[in-house]
């Protein structure tokens, strides 16, 4: 089993957001997206406050986490490489991200019961 060398949690964050106007977004401003964030942090309130604050100091705005999890068993049970390497920044930096490159249609992310988060297929 995995365990931290500290007290803190790794947690996930999926979000949407709006890419704004900034050197660390490589997509049109004003444009929708869903990022998957990680942090590392001591507690559920803190984690979201360093990924949502993460995110909107790279130049993201209104973001919004629409699902959100504690990763038990550490970075390696992802399968997915570049979420497992965002994953393995938040342990050793604070905060991870992926933005997924497609945008996303006008009503944005729902959640589909059982299945998780879904873009809008109306």
């Amino acid at each position: 089993m995995w365990a931290m060398a500290d007290e803190n949690k790794l947690m996930m964050f999926f979000a949407e957001a709006i890419a704004g106007i900034s050197d660390d977004i490589p997509f049109p401003a004003g444009s929708p997206h869903a990022l998957m964030l990680f942090a590392h942090a001591p507690n559920f309130v803190e984690g979201q406050e360093v990924a949502v604050g993460g995110a909107t100091e790279m130049g993201w705005l209104e973001v919004k986490v629409v699902k959100a999890g504690e990763i038990k068993e550490g970075p390696a049970s992802i399968d997915e490489e570049a979420l497992r390497l965002a994953a393995e920044d938040a342990v050793e930096y604070g905060l991870g991200l992926v933005v997924y490159d497609s945008e996303l249609p006008p009503e944005g992310l729902k959640l589909t019961p059982g299945i998780g988060v879904q873009p809008d297929a109306t």
